[in-house]
């Protein structure tokens, strides 16, 4: 009787580290199944050109930067003549829905019960003269996508530009200036270039 206890005993210590093992190697299983699901690939870095010079002087270029944005209903939230710099609000961008696929950035693939609510997207653009008839001009675009698990907000997750506000900014400043006349590098106190003493905020043409 008594080598029949042990035996059972035994065999019952067996079934059960048999099955914390099982239960183990399930709990495993459910984590790496877990982590696959929520898998993410990041966005694709691009090579994005974000300046250009400009054959015209400062004052000259704002009228065309202001129109780009105007004209695209694209609301600017500030501009500064005196600084060289306008920077707008942020926008919706249109997307593939599910497949997260833009024409304008990369949010990267997400996996599992992740989704994105939104992409919005800012412009910065930066005027700086050169000299009299060139000025160098700068826009980086800054896209962001609203990650959400379920009905809880999770935070903004950064993209990647593709270019392509950039490409059709630059487009047009070269539509606009590509047939100007050159013109004659000379000194001028009342010109303004941008970064240096030149008109208050208050003449920035809006």
């Amino acid at each position: 009787m008594g080598k029949n206890s042990e035996h059972i005993t035994h065999s019952v210590i067996i079934v059960q580290d048999k099955m914390a093992s099982i239960m183990r190697k399930l709990f495993q299983l459910s984590i790496f199944i877990l982590v696959l699901g929520c898998a993410t690939l990041p966005p694709l870095i691009q090579d994005v050109e974000s300046i250009q010079q400009v054959k015209a002087n400062f004052n000259r270029v704002w009228v065309p930067v202001n129109n780009f944005f105007s004209e695209r209903n694209i609301p600017v939230k500030s501009v500064s003549m005196e600084a060289g710099s306008l920077e707008t609000e942020a926008i919706k961008i249109p997307y593939e829905s599910f497949a997260y696929k833009s024409d304008y950035c990369d949010c990267g693939t997400l996996g599992g019960i992740y989704v994105y609510r939104e992409i919005l997207g800012t412009f910065h653009v930066s005027i700086k003269g050169i000299n009299k008839s060139t000025t160098a001009v700068t826009i980086t675009a800054d896209y962001r996508a609203a990650l959400w698990e379920g009905n809880t907000f999770k935070g903004w997750v950064r993209c990647q530009s593709k270019g392509f506000v950039e490409k059709t900014f630059f487009q047009m400043l070269s539509s606009v200036f590509k047939e100007e006349p050159a013109e004659t590098d000379q000194p001028d106190d009342n010109e303004t270039t941008g970064g240096n003493d030149g008109p208050s905020a208050t003449e920035t043409p809006l």
